[in-house]
């Protein structure tokens, strides 16, 4: 034999060793000797996987040499290692670093088989909903214990937010409070201008933010006191369900909530009438927004 027909099979039949072990060190090993790029092995817990943007949020400790522990979505190589992994899963991976971009591979989920993890909000949203579309429904708890559905506002323009009330970040949750605090004043001085408009606020920290601590975050605010804005709440699922489905990105970490910022205006209809991205938008551009609703 030849000593480059024996280099084949050496190769082959190293290949095949791979293929059968079941070795975590062994597959990162063979993967770093065929490829370019520095390697890191990321070790931590799932926050959120997104399949069809072949994406997968990971809490990781730190990664030597590279960054330190924090949590931050990664693209995944193959996502077809993203089917058997799920948010809360337990996961080792290989990272890799090349041309100034990376991914992961070699993607394991490394709790014993069977064991189960809790679920946790993720990321990325259920739903971006559009101007026009129908609302997605809620079942929540206002800050006084009463139970409001999307029904109730039937035939009443609704402005919703979300927020949280532990949020340190003054241009986040504080802002919209404010805003929401000014429009509730407004409208409350006029409501025939503004078709006796609504706001509701949702927390989306429910494991926090209960019905008592929203009832006494409210008293912050005297523009609640007149009955046309309400904090609300409910259970993780009922909050997420909603959030998700609104186009909320949100998810804990290091005992903060992270989140994006959004804003809508429904119609009577329950129907989107307008969106707002960020904190960037005026009040008075949401009010002139609401008195030019039609009924």
């Amino acid at each position: 034999m030849s000593a480059r027909s024996l280099s084949i099979a050496l190769a082959v039949l190293m290949c095949i060793a791979g293929c059968k072990s079941d070795s975590r060190s062994t597959a990162f090993a063979a993967k770093r000797d065929t490829q370019h790029g520095k390697h890191y092995t990321i070790n931590g817990n799932v926050i959120a996987v997104n399949v069809s943007r072949k994406s997968i949020t990971i809490e990781h400790g730190d990664i030597k040499g590279y960054m330190p522990a924090m949590t931050m979505p990664f693209v995944v190589e193959n996502e077809l290692e993203l089917r058997n992994v799920h948010a809360g899963d337990k996961v080792i991976a290989d990272l890799v670093v090349e041309n100034n971009t990376s991914y992961v591979q070699s993607l394991e989920p490394t709790h014993p088989p069977g064991e189960q993890f809790g679920p946790s909000a993720t990321p990325g949203a259920e739903h971006y909903p559009k101007v026009g579309e129908q609302a997605h429904d809620f079942d929540l708890t206002t800050q006084d214990g009463k139970h409001v559905t999307l029904a109730n506002y039937r035939g009443k323009p609704l402005l919703v937010d979300f927020i949280y009330t532990q949020c340190p970040l003054p241009q986040f949750c504080p802002l919209l409070n404010i805003k929401f605090a000014e429009m509730a004043k407004a409208i409350q001085q006029a409501k025939p201008q503004y078709h006796d408009a609504q706001l509701l606020t949702v927390s989306i920290d429910p494991e926090h933010d209960t019905v008592p601590v929203i009832h006494d975050f409210a008293q912050h605010f005297d523009a609640i006191k007149g009955g046309d804005w309400n904090l609300a709440t409910g259970t993780p699922k009922q909050v997420h369900d909603f959030a998700s489905n609104m186009g909320l990105d949100y998810w804990p970490e290091s005992g903060q909530v992270v989140h994006s910022v959004v804003v809508y205006l429904l119609d009577g209809n329950g129907k989107i009438a307008k969106v707002w991205y960020g904190n960037d938008w005026k009040t008075q551009e949401a009010l002139d927004a609401v008195k030019h609703l039609r009924s």
